[in-house]
């Protein structure tokens, strides 16, 4: 019986100290939760901006080289010394110019000597001629006689055979006429030669220029000897390497603008003027070109531009800070400041240019974080910069300055 009493005994002192320890845990923490909770809570600093709305333009962007719109070297079609150029490096030069003069008195001298080979050779033509006339008349009287039985066959055999030679030798020599016409013609174009004009083929463009010369004035020419060169600057184009990846949405016509190193803030127009088919298996690219209107000669051939092609444009189009934009789980999304919170929302972005990013989807309300969102998460306190709150300032005041000001417009 007393075994039973002390078990009984024992039990219930088990019980009350587990439940004194039970309280005194409960009380535990209760005291660090009224704690925890009585520290003030941190906030993540941040920068925020207001979305709004802009025209985005889809652009693709390129590099290559200016050239001339065509250019040629000059070259003579005959040998002999270089006796005057007409033109430096630089000069305007028109269509149709006398370029450069060669020697020549060799040339000359071959007309000279083909216009006497002509004619000699008409003269011995009309010899020809003449005694091809009195063979045939002296054959025709043969030709009566035989009828008459006045010769004997071999007399007029023998008039017919000296008539035939006689025409074959006037053939020979109107063969010979037309040989040194031609000898004559040839040693004229040669001539001709020594005199060096602009030509190029038809258009508008009457003037070029000399983009450079190669030779001095007494130097010793060779047939295909370049002088000099002639460029076309009213026009430009430009060389650019398409990648495969915007090759597909490139299209003769697209407006290009154009700047380069030798004119900061100018922008120059320009429109594709041709792309190629081919792909360089090595370079994984092709070639189009830029047709760049010149007309004030800004350009030169040899500058190192980029290039800007407009694809598309959508005009009131949302768009926030590119680095507002933070990829969480392959998934867009902004932290908007709804309340002093980190509100996450997921976004479908559209055309982008190198500081907006467009959001098609959803309308955003509130101001999103750029600068600090990567250490956000959904519903975490922000604390707005003191840079932001000034910029937000400023930004709603110009607003109502220019709401006042079209008011002030209006009413007058």
């Amino acid at each position: 019986m007393g075994k039973k009493i002390t078990g009984v005994v024992l039990a219930v002192l088990v019980i009350g100290f587990g439940v004194f320890a039970g309280i005194r845990a409960y009380e535990h923490h209760q005291k660090q939760t009224m704690q925890e909770a009585a520290k003030p809570v941190k906030k993540v600093v941040v920068n925020i901006a207001m979305p709004t709305r802009k025209t985005m333009r889809d652009e693709r962007r390129f590099s290559g080289s200016t050239k001339a719109w065509s250019d040629f070297k000059v070259e003579p079609k005959v040998s002999g010394k270089l006796l005057r150029l007409h033109f430096d490096i630089g000069d305007k030069i028109k269509r149709d110019a006398l370029i450069a003069e060669i020697d020549d008195r060799e040339f000359r001298q071959n007309v000279l000597e083909a216009e006497a080979n002509l004619e000699y050779a008409k003269a011995k033509l009309l010899e020809a001629q003449g005694v091809a006339k009195l063979k045939r008349n002296e054959y025709e009287r043969r030709k009566s006689l035989i009828e008459l039985d006045a010769i004997s066959l071999s007399d007029f055999e023998q008039a017919e055979s000296e008539m035939n030679a006689q025409i074959a030798t006037e053939k020979m020599c109107q063969a010979d006429v037309k040989r040194y016409e031609a000898l004559l013609a040839h040693a004229k174009l040669t001539l001709s030669y020594c005199k060096i004009y602009a030509k190029w083929g038809s258009g508008d463009d009457d003037v070029r220029y000399i983009g450079d010369r190669y030779l001095d004035e007494g130097t010793l020419l060779t047939v295909n000897t370049p002088i000099l060169n002639i460029v076309e600057l009213g026009k430009i184009k430009a060389n650019v390497a398409i990648i495969e990846r915007d090759f597909p949405f490139l299209r003769v016509g697209q407006v290009a603008d154009i700047e380069t190193d030798a004119y900061p803030g100018r922008v120059f127009h320009g429109s594709i003027a041709q792309i190629g088919n081919i792909m360089d298996d090595k370079t994984r690219s092709a070639k189009a070109v830029i047709s760049i209107d010149n007309k004030d000669l800004s350009l030169r051939p040899g500058m190192f531009i980029r290039v800007r092609i407009i694809l598309g444009e959508r005009k009131n189009a949302q768009v926030v800070p590119l680095n507002a934009i933070v990829q969480k789980d392959d998934k867009s999304v902004v932290f908007q400041n709804v309340d002093g919170k980190a509100v996450m929302t997921e976004v479908n972005l559209g055309l982008q240019d190198h500081e907006f990013v467009e959001v098609i989807s959803p309308e955003l309300k509130y101001p999103v974080a750029t600068i600090g969102n990567h250490l956000l998460n959904d519903g975490m306190p922000i604390q707005v910069s003191e840079l932001s709150r000034m910029q937000m300032a400023e930004a709603k005041l110009a607003e109502e300055n220019k709401k006042n000001a079209a008011k002030k417009k209006a009413g007058k």
